[in-house]
């Protein structure tokens, strides 16, 4: 094999870029290239990810050759990519000892000089798939043969079924029309027909759909059949009119719409929860699973979404969402979900702390809110799973710096979201939330208060152990126990809170 110098791309314009940066092991170095428009290039000079995107493999520059690398599902196990085998993208291979993994049905592109090159397969991207086809494949690019097409093929292990749903929306305001879009994405490794339900707050009295459903319960309870291949997307969107305040609908109360898909036996659901918003700081973050308790099971991914609004008087050329993530995270199973701005947005890692991702909306040119208040949000969705081993009671914390042009961060609210085997029966998850007394101050080092009145007060651990009782007091002393997560059990005569607090500290 010739070592020279090629340069790799992204193929055709997805929806969204994922990360790019270098990372190296034992075996070799792998690249990431995730985003459109981003351009990184390797420390010893021999690997360029272009601006800019070929609309081509017609690409006939003199100078200039071009090999493409896709990978593809091979229904029949036969090695050979049949007319009705679809690309997917998932998969990595080795040139060069370089690692380069698959994020689009396209493919990636290398554009460089001629020469011959042995493309490895890596692995499928995904457990539960094997290779069908030739490990290696040599290609030679000359002077009377410009491109070269090289295709892996991969076949299920196992038949899983899994397509999973979301739903991505800007901010809630009060009395404005807001868009959201639902999908549906086959994380699965059979080509699944399946049914998208998803079911709006019944207090949304307006709700539009840009494709019709194939099932209508009510107007706020539809569903659409998918026939998705294994990695295939699809979308669903919709609008409605947020409630204005009134009498029955108060600042601060939520609304929660749920998606969800029948796998089987296994039901995916979806919850997206928004607090209903006026005149306030737009800038936000958003975690799901969002359970009133904040906590998660091992091994639950995390949804992400960062939303922003441009309220100043011009617009913004330039918006930069930067989120530094926990360590305790498996940056492998990054996934970008939705984005409001897809045309502009890249996606990069810091080259000197990975866990630190830029999403920069170049030339976004935002509209502010003056001027229209719809058109001045956007918002970035991504899941990532924790890493394993995690202790019970591990916590997660998150928190978003929003730059507008060249103007200081703008710090959005901090998740937090703790992992335990189970969730503890006090849980009212899937119960109504009832709220009649604040607890304060919280986060606290010791004492938490409560209003007058209280008949009893239980401390629970995160993973359901019971560690102090009181009863006919309004405040609950919890010095002496480790710093952390706790749960609150409320009671009022027959009225039952939960409270989740955290102690910071032991006095």
């Amino acid at each position: 094999m010739i070592s020279v110098s090629l340069s790799a791309q992204t193929l055709g314009f997805s929806s969204f870029s994922p990360l790019s940066g270098k990372a190296e092991n034992s075996r070799s170095t792998l690249y990431y290239n995730l985003g459109e428009p981003v351009i990184n290039t390797s420390e010893d000079g021999k690997l360029r990810f272009n601006n800019g995107l070929l609309q081509s493999p017609n690409y006939n520059q003199s100078e200039s050759f071009q090999v493409q690398v896709q990978f593809y599902f091979d229904e029949n196990q036969n090695g050979v990519k049949d007319d009705l085998d679809r690309y997917v993208r998932q998969g990595s291979f080795l040139l060069d000892n370089n690692q380069f993994r698959l994020h689009s049905e396209k493919g990636v592109s290398f554009i460089g000089e001629s020469g011959t090159y042995e493309f490895t397969f890596e692995d499928a991207g995904a457990p539960g798939w094997s290779l069908s086809s030739e490990e290696s494949v040599t290609i030679t690019i000359d002077e009377t043969n410009k491109y070269e097409l090289v295709e892996f093929g991969i076949s299920p292990d196992v038949s899983v079924s899994c397509i999973q749903p979301y739903i991505t929306s800007g901010n809630f305001r009060c009395c404005t029309n807001r868009t959201y879009n639902l999908s549906a994405i086959n994380q699965g490794t059979v080509i699944d027909d399946q049914t998208v339900w998803l079911q709006v707050d019944p207090r949304i009295s307006e709700v539009v759909y840009n494709t019709p459903p194939d099932m209508v319960i009510d107007s706020n309870y539809v569903g659409w059949n998918v026939s998705l291949y294994p990695t295939e997307k699809a979308d669903f969107g919709f609008s409605l009119k947020v409630p204005c305040i009134s009498d029955d609908i108060t600042v601060g109360e939520l609304f929660k719409s749920t998606a969800w898909v029948d796998n089987g036996a296994d039901r995916k659901e979806f919850c997206y929860e928004q607090e209903l918003r006026c005149a306030y700081d737009p800038n936000d973050k958003l975690v799901n699973p969002n359970r009133t308790d904040s906590l998660a099971l091992f091994g639950q991914e995390l949804t992400y979404t960062l939303r922003f609004q441009n309220t100043g008087n011009d617009y913004a050329e330039n918006v930069v969402v930067t989120d530094t993530l926990s360590e305790l995270l498996d940056l492998s199973t990054f996934k970008i979900l939705d984005t409001s701005h897809p045309d502009v947005l890249s996606v990069e890692n810091n080259k000197d702390n990975p866990y630190i991702i830029n999403f920069r909306f170049d030339n976004i040119f935002l509209l502010d809110s003056f001027t229209n208040e719809e058109a001045s949000n956007g918002h970035v969705m991504f899941s990532i799973s924790p890493i394993e081993g995690l202790d019970i009671g591990t916590e997660i914390n998150n928190t978003g710096f929003i730059y507008f042009d060249f103007n200081p961060a703008v710090v959005t609210n901090t998740t937090g979201t703790t992992y335990v085997d189970k969730f503890p029966t006090v849980s009212t998850f899937d119960q109504e939330v009832i709220t009649f007394t604040q607890v304060y101050p919280n986060p606290g080092d010791g004492i938490f208060y409560m209003d007058a009145g209280i008949n009893s007060i239980k401390a629970y651990t995160p993973e359901g152990r019971l560690v102090k009782e009181i009863y006919n007091s309004s405040s609950i002393d919890l010095s002496g126990n480790p710093a952390g997560n706790y749960i609150l059990k409320i009671r009022k005569d027959e009225l039952v809170q939960y409270e989740k607090i955290v102690l910071t500290h032991t006095k």
